[in-house]
């Protein structure tokens, strides 16, 4: 079995050992786990169950989410929006240092296109016209909680200057979202939707949407960014199917360019976290920052497991 990672550092994720401890206090079985990969979350594969578990340290934040995003994922769920149901037990589990929570295995399936995950969007929108209570969209939240986190440690990830830097920038950012005026009537938001978040479901013959820990109640805008040109570089040409599987073009709202930097800069957060346990993601980390800070938006990033 892989491991999430060997060396202590408080922004690791679960590896093995926690992965065993919540198996046992949920009654699953662990064995032949396989680690599919690890960001904001420590995700595994149960062949045995059919289940995904993912794994997070289970701080305040953390478990908030965790019991948020089953929450809401099963009110959509019974709604018919295009999720993926929480499995069928008591969750999120929680153990000594780690919060959880279990789900469905999909298969892996045809590559999805920017027109499936806009359709897929839209439907979201469409189903969550009402929904339960939600967090507000807190903009560049985990990254502020990576920064503090980064801080305590000896060495840092980042050095002062980068991190006063992302700190400034942070600020920045903010206070432009909060001049924003949305074009859109705000409302239930998924909060990454991009197509690695998108998977086939055979069984409902459709694709879905999963990774809700960004659900909140916010700009509708926030889940159309796969439209706008970013350091991902996604061809023009897919960014147009995306907006016409929506049935929305986000580059008609002037304020689509804060809500994409709010999204790249949010992406450093979890390098940040894992930097110190994972050289290549201490690579794009660096990668990242100096494109930042340079303007440079030539640079193409790329996502690090």
């Amino acid at each position: 079995m892989v491991t999430a990672g060997s060396q202590h550092d408080a922004g690791a994720l679960p590896g093995d050992r926690e992965l065993r401890e919540v198996c046992a206090a949920a009654g699953l079985d662990h064995r032949g786990a396989l680690l599919l990969h690890t960001r904001s979350n420590a995700v595994y594969h149960l062949p045995q169950e059919d289940l995904v578990l993912r794994l997070a340290s289970s701080t305040p934040a953390q478990v908030q989410r965790a019991h948020t995003v089953v929450r809401v994922c099963r009110w959509l769920a019974r709604r018919d929006a295009p999720v993926v149901p929480p499995a069928v037990l008591r969750q999120p589990v929680q153990t000594a240092g780690t919060v959880a929570s279990a789900w469905p295995y999909l298969p892996p399936s045809r590559p999805a296109t920017a027109a499936d995950l806009g359709a897929a969007v839209q439907q979201l929108h469409e189903q969550a016209a009402s929904s339960p209570p939600l967090p507000d969209y807190q903009p560049l939240v985990r990254l502020r909680e990576a920064l503090t986190l980064d801080a305590t440690r000896n060495p840092p990830a980042i050095c002062p200057h980068d991190h006063a830097w992302l700190a400034d920038r942070v600020a920045q950012l903010c206070h432009a979202y909060t001049q924003l005026r949305p074009s859109l009537t705000p409302g239930l938001v998924h909060g990454d939707a991009h197509i690695g978040n998108l998977l086939y479901d055979p069984q409902a013959d459709r694709w879905v949407l999963i990774d809700f820990d960004h659900v909140a109640r916010g700009p509708r805008e926030l889940d159309l960014l796969y439209a706008a040109e970013d350091h991902f570089h996604v061809p023009a040409v897919e960014r147009g199917d995306f907006t016409r599987g929506y049935g929305y073009d986000l580059l008609t709202w002037s304020g689509w360019k804060v809500l994409r930097d709010i999204r790249e800069l949010h992406g450093v957060a979890s390098y940040i976290r894992r930097a110190p346990t994972n050289p290549d993601a201490a690579d794009q980390l660096a990668h990242r920052v100096h494109s930042l800070r340079t303007s440079d938006r030539t640079v193409q990033w790329n996502a690090v497991s």
